[in-house]
């Protein structure tokens, strides 16, 4: 969610100009973030790096989910309102040729004897019996442009048609939500 857009002028020299977006912060809960998960749908390269992981609060990538975390175990009715919000968004981004986006994920172990507090920030989050998710759609401004083809094609061809992180659009996001549905959220089905 966007909270605004500034331009500062003349901070960096005179003539200078830099743009600022402020966003609301998705970890921005009443709970403490025990792991952080960048999650683009796809498995080419997408592991968090040495020097990442070395970090005090490393993010994480789709590799390392499918690794370190079980499906979040939602109820049917939580996990189909999650999914028809994802999907919504999605096909806007979709259809404004927007890609590269990410779901920011951010576990919170919890016991399940525990209270949870009260969030007081417009936050969002899906819960199953041993995990608060903080969740979000980031990183949604990237456009498909010439250069973001050139890449595809060129990354596509070296990776040798591996499932590079840079698709078209329409692409981009059916593989982001099948993703979600086959590896993030457990069916109940």
């Amino acid at each position: 969610r966007y909270l605004g857009l500034y331009v500062l002028r003349n901070i960096l020299g005179q003539g200078s100009e830099m743009r600022v977006v402020v966003m609301l912060n998705v970890f921005g809960g009443a709970e403490q973030i025990h792991k952080r998960y960048d999650l683009k749908g796809s498995t080419a390269g997408r592991k968090a790096s040495q020097k990442e992981l070395s970090k005090k609060s490393p993010v994480l990538k789709d590799l390392d989910w499918l690794k370190n975390e079980e499906k979040l175990d939602l109820g049917e009715a939580d996990r189909d309102r999650f999914f028809a919000a994802l999907e919504r968004d999605v096909q806007c981004l979709q259809s404004w040729n927007l890609m590269d986006y990410s779901l920011l994920v951010g576990i919170h172990n919890r016991d399940p004897a525990d209270t949870l507090k009260n969030e007081v920030m417009p936050v969002v989050i899906i819960e199953d019996t041993s995990r608060l998710a903080y969740v979000g759609v980031v990183d949604i401004l990237t456009l498909y442009g010439v250069r973001k083809r050139a890449e595809t094609f060129f990354k596509g061809q070296l990776a040798y048609g591996r499932d590079v992180s840079c698709q078209h659009p329409r692409y981009y996001g059916e593989r982001l939500l099948r993703f979600i549905l086959d590896s993030v959220v457990a069916r109940t089905d």
